[in-house]
């Protein structure tokens, strides 16, 4: 984290919130630069996750603290919250 530097560009923050423009730079030790710029990442209403996105976001943070199975089950839970136990008892589901 101490190598990383975050650099305000007024240029960029005018074109929010109809635009988001993150532009990575990352210097090698030996001062070659590799650029990426990502416009409208997932989850910009521009462009959407969808269900697929949602649950492997779930189960990539999830999975490695409770495991496979119950990962899935929560998930399962979270999906059908609406109808299921509530809020309290699917936050249960989570505690590791």
């Amino acid at each position: 984290m101490a190598k990383i530097k975050v650099i305000r560009d007024d240029r960029i923050e005018a074109l929010l919130p109809q635009k988001t423009f993150m532009p990575v730079v990352a210097t090698t030790r030996d001062g070659r630069q590799h650029v990426v710029e990502v416009s409208n990442p997932l989850g910009h209403p521009d462009n959407p996750m969808h269900d697929r996105h949602i649950e492997e976001k779930f189960s990539s943070l999830v999975e490695p603290a409770l495991g496979k199975s119950r990962c899935a089950a929560a998930l399962d839970t979270w999906w059908r919250l609406e109808e299921t136990i509530g809020v309290s008892a699917a936050m249960q589901l989570l505690e590791n």
